[in-house]
């Protein structure tokens, strides 16, 4: 069973690092399109869409994965009230949007056309769609659908950021509108594989208890995705708002930089927590904290990788940006910290202390916020670095020490990089073992 997570854990970071060398590529085509000044105000509607998807999702997503994975109700309901409940969640997330772009703050999106809230109205919901229903085959121990959606969102905006920038005619709001465009098929490929794997009941007869469930699950999840999203974005509009988009340019991209390495705890957590929730032989502490050090090993090898990587990108094709490679480096450390707080978050919400995860997550948005606050007058763009890694190293060690006090492991068993072999990682993620 062992090996089975760590297959699938696998499987989920290759697609993933597929997805993300996609976004590189389109990275680098809007970066020279647009300039740092554009490239502030695309890293802005990005920071806004994930922002405002916590807050309408009502933890649907974690719960969603949690409820399945118990088997208490019929995986097709679950994938009838996602479809239903990504697509309302949606239309409410984009009401958000208006209000703050529009009417609240008109110059939140300086740099936008008005069309920018009308493409929110395309891409949120075709967002949570998917999510919704990549979360339902995920709680079936089924990653396959969860992955698709990364690889093929990412993957199309790449072409389209390609093409556009080939045309010499792109804009800010053309981006825009190709992110959200890029959304699309997605939800075609969710609903097909969906359908043909477990089927939709859209009936509300004896639906009432699931959807309690759902909301009593989802509840504490929602506040505890609030504030990890809020952490995870927030510098982006304190720097914003002391330096102004030109500097966000140049934050924004060592930031997109420094958070490929997010995608290995990601797909870590999302695989881990349906197996937690309902599997008893994957209960284990000493299981989680054999995935931490395998991580930590793949995490400090992809950060140094990443940082040359960038490094030289940034050199060659965005000479533009290079105010952004040192940022970088400030950041790195605190993207690998966070990635044993990311698994050790889920592993305790599958354990059914919802509201200690929350907990942790309120302390992290609490020492970024109060990092960059206090950092970027200072100090600038590094002030903005170093407040993030600050906080995410403090929240993870935190985390670490009570997770140890908790389930009697060692802070050490979670910390320490295990040595691995690049054969058994191949053979575990095509499936020989």
């Amino acid at each position: 069973m062992v090996q089975s997570l760590q297959r699938d854990v696998l499987q989920t970071l290759g697609t993933r690092i597929i997805a993300a060398l996609s976004m590189i590529v389109a990275e680098i085509c809007v970066s020279r399109m647009l300039g740092p000044d554009g490239r502030g105000s695309f890293a802005l509607f990005l920071s806004s869409l994930a922002q405002i998807e916590p807050l309408c999702s009502m933890g649907f997503p974690i719960a969603l994965i949690h409820v399945v994975a118990c088997g208490t109700y019929p995986p097709s309901l679950m994938a009838g009230w996602a479809v239903l409940g990504g697509l309302v969640q949606g239309l409410i997330g984009c009401a958000f949007f208006y209000v703050l772009a529009v009417v609240i703050q008109p110059g939140f999106l300086d740099g936008l056309s008005p069309l920018a809230p009308l493409w929110m109205f395309l891409c949120l919901p075709c967002f949570l769609i998917s999510q919704h229903l990549g979360n339902v085959i995920l709680g079936l121990r089924d990653p396959r659908l969860y992955n698709a959606f990364f690889v093929l969102q990412r993957a199309i905006f790449c072409l389209l950021a390609f093409g556009l920038y080939w045309s010499g005619q792109g804009t800010v709001d053309r981006v825009v509108g190709l992110y959200s465009l890029s959304m699309v098929p997605g939800v075609v490929v969710g609903i097909v594989y969906t359908y043909k794997k477990v089927g939709f009941s859209f009936h509300f007869r004896g639906s009432g208890q699931a959807m309690k469930d759902l909301y009593q699950s989802g509840v504490v999840a929602q506040f505890s995705n609030i504030f990890a999203r809020f952490a995870l974005w927030s510098d982006t509009f304190i720097v914003n708002g002391f330096l102004g988009a030109n500097q966000l340019g140049y934050y924004s991209i060592a930031k997109t930089a420094a958070q490929v390495i997010f995608h290995i705890p990601f797909s870590v957590g999302r695989v881990l927590l349906p197996r937690v929730s309902h599997d008893p032989q994957q209960r284990s502490p000493e299981s989680t904290a054999r995935v931490c050090r395998i991580l930590m090993t793949i995490q400090i090898v992809v950060g140094i990788l990443v940082g040359v990587a960038a490094s030289v990108v940034i050199g060659v094709f965005l000479p533009k940006f290079l105010p952004a490679i040192p940022v970088l480096f400030i950041l790195l450390p605190g993207t690998i910290g966070y990635g044993v707080f990311q698994v050790l978050e889920l592993d305790v919400f599958g354990r059914k202390k919802s509201l200690l995860s929350a907990a942790f997550n309120a302390l992290l948005l609490t020492l970024t916020l109060l990092g960059n606050l206090c950092l970027i007058p200072i100090l600038g763009l590094y002030g903005g670095a170093c407040g993030t890694t600050l906080a995410y190293l403090c929240a993870g060690m935190v985390l670490v020490k009570i997770y140890g006090a908790l389930y009697k492991v060692s802070p050490w068993s979670l910390l320490l990089p295990e040595r691995i072999r690049f054969s058994e990682l191949r053979d575990r993620f095509l499936g020989r073992q």
